[in-house]
């Protein structure tokens, strides 16, 4: 368990899932080089990391990126 102070009051909403590390969104939708599909995994293979998003009563969102 790891304690972050990121918010100046409590966490009121946590939501995780996974994104694709070259920012194109889900896994397999992105462009690696300008190029689409199975050519782009030839290219460069894609990689999927774990985000997480949490928002506070200070009205502020965080987003969490490895």
């Amino acid at each position: 368990m790891k304690t972050v102070d990121a918010h100046g009051h409590f966490v009121t909403t946590l939501a995780w899932g996974r994104q694709s590390a070259s920012g194109g969104g889900v896994a397999g939708e992105a462009k690696v080089n300008g190029v689409d599909g199975a050519d782009a995994k030839a290219v460069e293979p894609e990689k999927v990391v774990n985000v997480v998003a949490t928002g506070s009563v200070d009205q502020t969102i965080k987003i969490w990126l490895p």
